[in-house]
Parts: C-alpha cells; structure tokens; sequence
C-alpha cells in the first residue's frame, strides 16, 4: 500500500468504525498477549476459531513466519468465545477514541489552520516559558509585560546558543534585559560576570544601576578591550559565567580587514541570515510593542508612549551671542588639532597640499604602495580635524557649558599628548579617541 492509496482506505476504516453495529473496546487490566480471530457464518461449518502469535497488521497476516492453529470443532469454537466474553466484558469502550485518533489523520485543514500550527511548534519553547508562574524570588529590577517577555526569550536562547543578541529599538529597555540577565547569574546564582561598556558610559550608567541592584560585575571599557594588548589577557575572563558588552558600535576585530564587505558577504544571502538573527536575537519594534502590548504594565501601572510633535524653532546664534559666536566659530576653525593628524607634521612635509602630492613622493623615492598608504593616512586625518571643528560648533550650538567640558578635556588631551612627545612617544593614531575617555596611555616610539 503506497502512500496515495493511504489517505482513502483509512477514511474507509473510519467509516466502518462509525457504524452502529461496530464495537472497539481496550482492555486495560493488565498485558493481553494472545491473539485469536472468530469468524461466523461460514457455510457448512457455520463457525471457525484461529488461534496463534499472528497480530492483526499487514506484516502479522501476510509476509511474517507465524504459527496458528485452525479450530473448526463446534465446541471448540464455543470455548474459544466463551474465553473471548470473559475478556471483552472486562474491557473499556474505546471506539470514540479510537476515532479520535483515526480523524486527526484524515480531517481537512485550512492554511491559516496549517500556518498556526507552524508557528506553535516553531515558538513552542518560548510559548512554555511565556505561561510559566512568575519568579518567586523578588528582583530589584522591575520591568514591564513587553520585556518580562523579552527577557525570557533572551534566557531561553542564552541557554540555548551560548549567547544572545538584545537588538530591541531604542527606548524599550535593552538595559534592563542585560541587568536582569546579571542579576540572575551575578546576584542569584553568585557567578562572575563581565561587563563591557564604552568608558563614558561606565560612570554615568552602569555603575549606579549595578550598584542600586546589589549586583557584583566586573567592568571593563570597550575601548581597553579593542586594544591589541588585550588579547595577551584574555585567558584572565575564562571563568566568567556571563559578559555582557552594551553598545558594540565598533566589533570589528583585527581578523576582519574591512567591516564593510564582511556585512555585504553576509547580506550575500539574506533568508539565511534573517534565520540566524531569529534564532539568536531578541529584536522587536516600537511598532510592534504598540500593537501587541496595548495595555502593557510596569509595577502595575499602564506604560504610555508618548507621541511626538515636532516643533520648528528658528534661532540665530549670531543674535544671541551678539557677534560672540562668529569669533568662537572663527577661533575654532584656525584650531591645528595637530594630535589628530601627525601624518601633516612628518619631516619636510609641514602643512602639505594634496594636489600634486603623490608625484612628488613618488619623485623622492617613496614606493607606490608606500605614497597610497600615506596619502590615505592623510586624508583620514584632515577629514578628522574638520570632523572636530564641526563638533565643537555642535557643542556651542547645545550650550556653552557643554562646549566648556569639551575644551577641557581636549586642553588636558593637548598637554598629556605633548608631555609623550617631549619623551619621543607619539600616541598611536588609532588610540586618540580611546583617550579622551580617561584611558591609560598606550604610546608606540616613532622617529620624528
């Protein structure tokens, strides 16, 4: 019997089932090994009897080695019903069952019907843990219906994959996922974990949250593990249960020579890596919080989003400042922020002009490869500076107490960065920024 002839035989055997005259009973009492068959109406003999280890199945009446005896005899027959009764009255009925069983294999299911059972079996795990009771244990991080779930998904697939994603949109609490997270392994279960954050953050952020939540963690900045130095370290966080890293706006590592085309690599083949994240990844929108958390509560009080209305306000800081601005704009723009491109101070070359640089590197000697690369420097450096100059506007534009906290800490940058120099150390160009976070000094000796 092929799988084509399946489907309607076995609607035929329901349908036999479902007479009146049919009878299905299951006896329980204990294990029924013997097999017997009775057969009425036989002409001349009237009824037979067949006794032996042939079970009712395909294989039991055809194909198999079996051995049964033939009872034609009246009172044998008798007897073998007579044995038959004794069991069947002692059975259950078990005909609904039975059909039960039957029809889930021949009913007919819409595709919305078939769609919802894949999703079901697809998120089934997360479905068990979302009906799961509340903890039992009180936890100083309170969060909302929509992430208590985010949460547990990110539980779910952490024990799952080793690691975990929170790539929900900004304002929906990725934060208190990751201290919930540590508050299970660090404060719970009295693990090491690891934290890593961008050195800004450290202070303004994560250290008063870890400390209002009684959770021990170890802090590093992102900044002092993207150094080269660190991997001779790292056998030091191999006994971390758990680190989580905020904010890896920069992951690339020094195996990965342009960031760029590995995401286009990876973007080669979209359906696969939208598999990936959906495995891995906790990543929901503000849209779809809106829609499926309509009346999403924290603490016990409903959550409001509030909507936005945008309000052109037109100002001019050249009234304001009453000609103080264009002579701070003009202050700023003569700045040389010389740290920031060394490469325009190398011997012989002061204040060089790109038009018709590289010919003249290539006349004095300088390789192709050689005069590519510091023209690429260059660029990259002067392209800084302007990038600079522009923030600093920025930050005059927001209030002159933050352009203040600005001038400060490039005014001590300028006077660490030429205490290293009068000792024949430039700071690596790569660490420039790291610094102005209060980094430790890492200085590589280069020849002026």
């Amino acid at each position: 019997m092929n799988k084509r002839e399946t489907p309607p035989l076995l609607k035929e055997f329901v349908d036999f089932i479902n007479q009146e005259k049919v009878e299905v009973r299951a006896f329980k009492n204990k294990f029924l090994h013997g097999k017997a068959y009775i057969i009425d109406g036989i002409p001349v003999l009237g009824g037979a009897g067949i006794v032996g280890s042939s079970n009712l199945t395909h294989a039991g009446l055809t194909a198999n080695y079996e051995l049964n005896a033939v009872l034609k005899q009246e009172s044998a027959v008798k007897e073998l019903i007579r044995w038959f009764d004794g069991f069947w009255n002692e059975a259950e009925d078990y005909k609904h069952e039975l059909l039960d069983i039957l029809t889930a294999f021949t009913s007919e299911y819409t595709p919305y019907e078939v769609y919802i059972k894949i999703l079901y079996e697809y998120f089934r795990d997360r479905f068990e843990l979302e009906i799961s009771p509340k903890e039992e244990t009180p936890s100083p991080i309170i969060l909302t219906d929509f992430q208590h779930d985010g949460y547990q998904n990110a539980k779910d697939i952490l024990l799952k994959y080793g690691g975990v994603i929170l790539a929900d949109s900004v304002g929906l609490g990725k934060t208190y996922l990751a201290l919930k997270l540590l508050d299970d392994y660090a404060y719970k279960l009295r693990q090491k974990a690891l934290l890593i954050c961008p050195a800004q953050l450290k202070e303004v952020l994560w250290e008063p949250e870890l400390r209002r939540a009684s959770i021990r963690a170890d802090i590093e900045s992102t900044e002092s593990v993207s150094r080269d130095s660190f991997s001779g370290r790292i056998e030091n966080y191999a006994d971390y249960v758990l680190i989580v890293r905020d904010n890896d706006n920069f992951f690339a590592g020094s195996g990965i020579r342009s960031l760029k085309g590995y995401f286009q690599k990876a973007e080669a083949d979209k359906e696969n890596l939208y598999d990936v994240l959906e495995e891995i990844a906790v990543r929901r929108s503000r849209y779809f919080i809106k829609r499926n958390y309509p009346d999403a509560e924290i603490d016990g009080k409903a959550v409001q989003f509030p909507e936005r209305e945008l309000h052109t306000i037109r100002y001019s800081l050249e009234k304001s400042y009453k000609g103080l601005y264009k002579e701070i704009a003009s202050t700023i723009e003569n700045l040389y922020l010389a740290p920031y491109n060394p490469e325009a101070y190398r011997k012989g070359m002061v204040s060089p002009e790109f038009e018709g640089l590289k010919d003249r590197l290539l006349k004095e000697g300088w390789s192709e490869k050689d005069a590519h690369n510091y023209m690429m420097k260059l660029g990259r450096g002067t392209a800084l500076v302007q990038i600079m100059k522009t923030l600093y506007l920025k930050r005059l534009e927001s209030s002159v107490e933050a352009l203040k906290i600005s001038l400060v800490r490039q005014k001590d940058f300028q006077k660490k960065f030429l205490e290293l120099l009068e000792k024949n150390k430039l700071l690596d160009t790569s660490h420039i920024g790291k610094s102005l976070y209060g980094m430790e000094w890492t200085t590589r000796r280069t020849r002026m």
